[in-house]
């Protein structure tokens, strides 16, 4: 609905704000983004949306340069209060960090993400009153950086005599990776990650009542995208990466040739990336613009096949359930994936279509559309799967019990977590020098919870 942008600083003189628990009509939980500027945020939403209902709830979050100067187009009309600070390297960042911490006025923290921009902030915001603080883990970030293994350096260690400068880079990262399960409690996207680190699977969560088939005529929408009833719109639905198989879906196409066929993507900057390395294969593409996340759920149940082909290989791939497929779920349409290790359980209850390569791709494609009565029956089923573990009021069952138990017990202080706090500020001692509270451009309100 609104965001609040402050100033470089960002900071706040006053003291420690008081437990304010026992005066508020409704407990506050503040959701910390490590950036808002791109699909970070979209995680980040998930879990403030969710409890949303319970809760007063706001999100915080770095504008890193890097990712843009707007909060990511998907949720920039969003209906929970987005916090958005200037992101900046060392030592600027601690300084803003330090600032940022002692205005989240919350009872409850939920970090999104084990990177230092939303982990520290948590800390810091912990350190300063202490209150519950329960980590997000939806991806093994440092499979981002391709080594996974712990044979580099964190951030604290020295460079030819430099320190990393860049908050969200792979050392910062990685020194967070060994305080994972210093958390209150960790809440983790998919059954892989919770082999790896523990913790609650919260998945990839979407509003039953907004992802409903019936809520929208798909003709009218599948006209609207430049799509006839006799054509084969397949749907990739997220950020246009490597792993993700839209090459491989573009190549099957090809190969097909068959003008009935169209992969529609977001219009991206990753897309944009992409199609520079297409030649030929571009005619295949529908590019869409990046739509609101109000306007997605009509987006999806346009689409006659969501493609989720993840590269098995790829070590992002071991750790990542795709939101989209939630979507794909949530709006009945049929679903092409590898069988990575995350989908175990959704390829086990049967509603996922797998391409495992034991046949060419295009040949599972085609096999799909000429089977159309199956792939709607495990479309079908897999609503019935969504309703059941993937949807709102599925997951809310799980998650507001955690926040409400934590709140009724303060947990104690966290030795390893201000342990690290410790180091970082003795890593950079001048950034905690006073500066100007930065100033508020505008003000948001929290809608009242459906």
């Amino acid at each position: 609905m609104g965001h609040t942008l402050w100033g470089r600083a960002g900071t706040c003189h006053t003291s420690a704000m008081p437990d304010a628990t026992a005066r508020r009509a409704r407990p506050k939980v503040a959701v910390l983004a490590w950036d808002v500027g791109h699909n970070p945020l979209g995680r980040a939403y998930v879990l403030a949306d969710l409890l949303r209902r319970r809760f007063d709830v706001e999100i915080w979050g770095a504008q890193f340069p890097r990712y843009g100067s707007r909060v990511w187009a998907p949720l920039r009309n969003a209906a929970i209060s987005i916090h958005a600070f200037e992101g900046a390297a060392f030592p600027g960042h601690l300084t803003v960090m330090e600032g940022v911490a002692r205005r989240v006025d919350a009872d409850a923290i939920w970090v999104s993400k084990p990177r230092l921009p939303s982990y520290a902030l948590g800390m810091l915001a912990v350190a300063d009153r202490n209150r519950p603080l329960v980590l997000d883990v939806d991806d093994h970030e440092l499979s981002f950086f391709g080594r996974q293994d712990g044979r580099h350096s964190d951030g604290f260690a020295q460079h030819r005599g430099k320190v990393d400068l860049t908050p969200f880079g792979e050392s910062w990262t990685r020194a967070c990776e060994p305080l994972i399960t210093e958390a209150d409690q960790v809440t983790v996207s998919n059954v892989a990650l919770q082999e790896r680190v523990n913790g609650l699977i919260v998945p990839h969560a979407r509003d039953e009542l907004t992802f409903d088939p019936q809520r929208y005529d798909r003709a009218e929408i599948r006209r609207g995208l430049g799509v006839g009833p006799s054509d084969r719109m397949l749907l990739f639905g997220g950020t246009a990466r490597a792993h993700k198989g839209v090459v491989d879906v573009l190549q099957a196409l090809e190969r097909l040739d068959d003008n009935r066929y169209r992969l529609a993507t977001f219009a991206t900057g990753e897309l944009d990336e992409l199609r520079t390395q297409l030649g030929p294969l571009e005619r295949w593409l529908l590019p869409i613009p990046y739509p609101s996340f109000d306007a997605l759920p009509a987006i999806v149940g346009a689409a006659d096949l969501a493609c989720v082909l993840q590269d098995p290989d790829d070590p992002v791939s071991r750790y990542q359930m795709p939101a989209k497929l939630s979507d794909a779920l949530a709006m009945a349409v049929p679903c092409l994936v590898s069988p990575v290790p995350p989908l175990r359980p959704l390829i086990d209850q049967g509603v996922l279509q797998v391409f495992d390569g034991d046949i060419a791709l295009e040949d599972r494609i085609a096999a799909i559309f000429d089977d159309r009565d199956e792939a709607a029956d495990r479309a079908a089923r897999g609503r019935a799967v969504f309703l059941d573990a993937y949807s709102y009021a599925a997951v809310r069952e799980v998650v507001e019990p955690v926040f409400e138990r934590l709140l009724e017990q303060p947990p104690p202080r966290r030795r390893a977590l201000d342990a690290f706090v410790g180091r970082l500020r003795a890593t950079f001692p001048t950034a905690t020098s006073p500066t100007e509270p930065g100033v508020a451009v505008s003000a948001a309100r929290v809608p009242r919870p459906r």
